[in-house]
């Protein structure tokens, strides 16, 4: 035991390891070894109720307080819970009598009914703490490891806070960032409050930290693949740095993350502008934000909400949670384990309700400060807003709310009126001068279409008029001149409204199209017509080779006109196609076509690049049919045709589908 206690390796002295004797039932050789270990020093934890000799220390031990144990008690007592012979009696009784004289390194823990799992390790916490004369780090440590947060919170409320700052703070810090390996969120919590986090979370730590729970831990699926054999070369082998979790995220599940350091500048007299050093600061902006998916990224949840509630925008943190949860239950690997596919969703469902509910009490009380939720770019997350990150992670209740499908129509709609019909908008696209007469025609379910700014321009208005009336009446003037000088008011009024005619319909008309409502109407109308024109290059081309078969002969029958107006519509779709890609927020070519072809688009990309190809190979096997007077190559661009048809059918139902 001493050799132990002193842990003495090559030479090299170490913290001693505390001993404590743990007294079990037993019987006489049991005595000896407790007595042998009170004269050295050790204390001993006596478990009464776990029967024979360790029944009758802990009835001694109870006894000597009051200084009513005798020898005789002690025979009795023996002869009762032990068999020992005649002939060592007395001597156990004298062993017993020794060891009462290091009752003050003694203690005693009753076994009851009520016994709970964890209480047997505290007991012998608490007795090290009380007679093992141990100092204050060794005793926050050991708690530590026997997992007794309300000890350890116990001791660290004994002392100021000041003095763990001035004096402890490393081996706090230590211990903190064992806890965060270990998962030991209530001593995380404990820590955290005695420690400075800004200070404490370095780059470096959060790397370690990182590293060892990869060693340690098998919870860590998600990344593990992409992380593979991605080493730095400036350490040691095996260990992943920030910028490659950084990269995995955004590669492997499109998670838009990157680390956020302070801001420090240099005390110099250097512009303001170039006094940002950020390769010489290791400190984060929001080190909470950090740990968070440092937790997720474990599938922790206790210490996820930890994180979760310190940080400052909770509905684009709840919403990523939910965006990487979704990614660990979709992982490959995460299926061969239940457990942390069973937290993943737990954690998934729980932050989609948290979502929900901050939207839902926002929306109660102010729909602005809902809408700067929202629509707001958070630099934390990527750059991305809550709607964007929501549509990531596929949260269609999270757009059924009251709040997100309100902005969701205002947008939509964009300066007209919500209570504008969509039948009258549509109508008004197709055919603009009903813009101005549909008015008459209210009792068809047509209402006026007003515009959100015509209510204030009306109110200005009557302002205006109410200012001139007021003007004209304090004036003095005779009847005669009265009349004349409201003549001419009229005649300027009535020039004016005349010339302002002709902009405030353009005005109007260019304002309708605008809107994003309109722009959908539009569409569909030339999608329509798109459709309908090329139903009709097919039909005619079919006939075409009904009437003469391939003989390799050309047909002249073929609407010339009409197919080059479908070229120019497919040109001009494949321009858009480009912008949207061109206009994705990525470096690398292959992430952008990731993100182009992601699944949130509803595979409607593919769709369209597939048709536009097909359309281009169709056309140029009719410029072979025309050139080379190939037969072969008609049938071929006429196939061709079919299926670039049947695409933009399928590609139509997407517009059909929009709801309000």
């Amino acid at each position: 035991e001493k050799s132990i206690r002193a842990n003495t390796i090559s030479g090299k002295e170490k913290d001693e390891i505390p001993i404590i004797c743990l007294m079990v039932d037993g019987g006489p050789g049991t005595i000896d070894t407790v007595r042998n270990a009170l004269c050295n020093g050790t204390p001993s934890l006596i478990v009464d109720g776990s029967g024979r000799a360790a029944d009758v220390m802990a009835w001694a031990a109870e006894r000597s307080k009051s200084g009513l144990t005798t020898k005789a008690d002690l025979k009795s007592m023996l002869t009762s819970k032990v068999k020992i012979p005649e002939d060592k009696l007395d001597l156990i009784s004298d062993w017993l009598l020794e060891c009462l004289t290091h009752v003050h390194k003694m203690r005693v823990f009753k076994l009851d009914e009520d016994f709970g799992h964890g209480e047997l390790d505290k007991a012998i916490l608490q007795t090290l703490l009380d007679v093992g004369g141990l100092d204050i780090m060794k005793q926050i440590e050991l708690s530590v490891i026997l997992n007794q947060s309300e000890i350890t919170e116990k001791i660290l409320q004994s002392y100021q806070k000041s003095d763990f700052i001035d004096n402890l703070n490393t081996t706090i810090e230590t211990l903190a960032e064992e806890s965060l390996v270990k998962n030991k969120p209530q001593f995380i919590k404990l820590f955290l409050e005695y420690v400075d986090l800004t200070r404490f979370l370095t780059k470096e730590t959060l790397e370690r930290v990182y590293n060892k729970s990869l060693e340690n831990h098998s919870e860590y699926f998600l990344l593990r693949g992409s992380l593979k054999g991605k080493k730095s070369k400036e350490r040691n082998q095996g260990e992943v740095t920030l910028e490659q979790i950084e990269n995995a995220l955004e590669q492997e599940i499109d998670i838009k993350y990157k680390v956020i350091y302070a801001r420090r500048y240099s005390k110099t007299t250097v512009p303001r502008r170039k006094r940002f050093m950020p390769e010489d600061n290791d400190y984060f902006q929001c080190p909470q934000r950090e740990l968070f998916v440092y937790s997720l990224l474990f599938v922790r949840p206790e210490a996820v909400d930890l994180f979760w509630n310190d940080l400052p925008s909770k509905t684009a943190a709840a919403l990523f949670a939910v965006q990487l949860c979704r990614a660990v239950i979709r992982a490959p690997a995460t299926r061969l384990y239940t457990n942390v596919l069973s937290k993943a969703k737990t954690m998934q469902q729980s932050y989609r309700e948290k979502a929900d509910e901050i939207i839902n009490q926002c929306y109660q009380g102010d729909y602005q400060k809902t809408k700067c939720i929202l629509e707001a770019e958070h630099k934390a997350w990527g750059k991305t807003s809550c709607l964007d990150m929501a549509l990531m992670s596929d949260s269609k209740n999270f757009f059924a709310l009251d709040g997100v499908q309100r902005l969701i129509t205002e947008e939509w709609n964009g300066e007209i009126d919500d209570s504008t019909s969509f039948l009258s908008i549509f109508a008004c696209v197709l055919f603009p001068p009903l813009l101005f007469i549909i008015p008459r025609f209210s009792f068809l379910g047509f209402v006026w279409i007003r515009f959100r700014d015509d209510l204030a321009e009306e109110q200005k208005r009557m302002e205006e008029m109410q200012e001139d009336e007021t003007v004209l009446t304090n004036q003095r003037l005779t009847p005669r001149h009265a009349e004349d000088e409201s003549e001419n008011t009229n005649n300027k009024c009535s020039q004016k409204i005349l010339k302002e005619i002709p902009k405030a319909v353009i005005k109007r008309v260019r304002k309708l199209y605008m809107q994003p409502v309109a722009t959908f109407s539009l569409n569909v109308i030339a999608h329509l017509i798109f459709i309908t024109m090329f139903i009709i290059v097919n039909i005619k081309g079919l006939q075409s080779d009904m009437n003469e078969p391939w003989t390799g002969k050309i047909s002249n029958s073929w609407p010339v006109l009409v197919e080059y107006i479908i070229i120019f519509w497919i040109f001009t779709h494949s321009t858009e196609e480009l912008r949207q890609f061109f206009t994705i927020k990525e470096h690398r070519i292959i992430q952008r076509i990731k993100r182009y072809f992601l699944p949130h688009t509803g595979y409607w990309n593919i769709i369209d690049a597939s048709a536009i190809v097909l359309f281009v190979l169709g056309v140029v096997f009719r410029i072979i049919h025309s050139v080379w007077k190939c037969g072969w190559a008609h049938e071929v661009s006429m196939y061709l045709y079919v299926l670039t048809l049947i695409l933009h059918c399928i590609r139509l139902t997407s517009y059909l589908s929009v709801s309000e």
